[in-house]
C-alpha cells in the first residue's frame, strides 16, 4: 500500500482508469419533509418533478 502511494506521488499511475458505461436511467428522489395529504399538492409536485425529469434526460 506504502509503495503504490510513493509512485503515485512520485507521478506513476499505478491503477488503471475504467471505462464508465452510459447511463441508462435517470432517478432522482426527494421528500416533502413533511406529511402531504393534499391530492392538489401531490399532483403539482408530481408535474414540476416530470418537468425537471424531461430536463434531465435532454442533455
Amino acid at each position: 500500500m506504502a509503495e503504490r502511494i510513493v509512485h503515485e506521488l512520485r507521478g506513476t499511475a499505478c491503477l488503471g482508469l475504467e471505462e464508465i458505461q452510459p447511463k441508462k436511467n435517470i432517478m432522482c428522489s426527494r421528500s416533502f419533509g413533511r406529511m402531504m395529504a393534499e391530492k392538489h399538492l401531490l399532483l403539482e409536485a408530481i408535474a414540476q418533478k416530470l418537468g425537471w425529469s424531461d430536463e434531465d434526460t435532454s442533455d
